[in-house]
């Protein structure tokens, strides 16, 4: 069975189930404080990986001039955005994608680890934003003080790292997407944690001021250049030191141009 269909088969469920968590909570809350930046209510928002919807649904209800559009893998969590009179489309996010006009804010939650050829999406999350639009993505934090006792005293991978039958594919740091969103075009604005993991939700005010103690990351991101053809060459003969000097040395050629 290929990968495309595990994951589809994992994430059927949940395109038709309302999950509502901190993470949620606090990546809506960056869409009203964007809203009030722009000063608008007709804004545009485009969702990679909706889900449930859930991020839309809210945004909607505060919104109703919005445009929204959501993109994901099942069938299910399209159907679920129509249920709701919000445009969506089925697709492979590994698959380059192109819509039919420039969004002002696009959301990518917890979906970067779950896809190898992860240059392609971000290719297709740049074209989609118009310039100096914003970009709201978030994912899970495996370097976090959980992971060190895992892996010191336990002998097991990461806290939410890829693993044996798991859909995680790829494993993510701070430094690493920070480099990785600024070679594809990213200024960085923002970034916080969620609460710390198995502890209660009241932690994410820990985590805010220091994001490597949350379960997830949150980072909000400004536009400022078009899609970079330079990251879609194969970097896979390099250590992780040496990709990350060649994501600085793209974004750094971003800066110049």
């Amino acid at each position: 069975m290929s990968l495309e269909s595990l994951q589809k088969h994992a994430f059927e469920p949940s395109g038709s189930m309302w999950l509502w968590d901190l993470r949620h909570r606090l990546m809506h809350k960056e869409i009203r404080r964007l809203a009030g930046e722009m000063g608008r209510d007709d804004f545009s928002v485009i969702d990679f990986a909706a889900g449930g919807g859930e991020i839309l649904r809210k945004t909607k209800e505060h919104y109703p001039e919005s445009c929204l559009f959501g993109v994901d893998l099942t069938e299910s969590s399209i159907n679920t955005l129509r249920s709701f009179e919000i445009e969506g489309r089925a697709t492979n996010l590994e698959d380059p994608f192109s819509v039919d006009r420039e969004f002002d804010i696009a959301i990518a939650g917890e979906i970067i680890e779950h896809l190898i050829n992860t240059d392609i999406f971000l290719q297709s999350l740049n074209r989609s934003l118009r310039h100096e639009g914003f970009l709201i993505l978030s994912f899970p934090n495996v370097n976090q003080p959980l992971s060190g006792i895992m892996q010191l005293f336990l002998d097991l991978p990461p806290f939410a790292a890829a693993r044996y039958n798991g859909f995680h594919v790829r494993d993510y740091t701070f430094r690493i997407v920070k480099a990785l969103l600024a070679a594809h075009g990213f200024d960085l604005l923002r970034r916080y944690g969620t609460q710390i993991t198995k502890a209660p939700k009241w932690t994410h005010v820990l985590c805010r001021p220091f994001p490597r103690l949350g379960k997830c990351i949150v980072l909000v991101l400004k536009k400022v250049a078009p899609p970079n053809d330079a990251m879609l060459i194969d970097r896979s003969n390099l250590d992780i030191l040496g990709l990350i000097g060649e994501l600085n040395k793209q974004a750094e050629l971003i800066r110049r141009s």
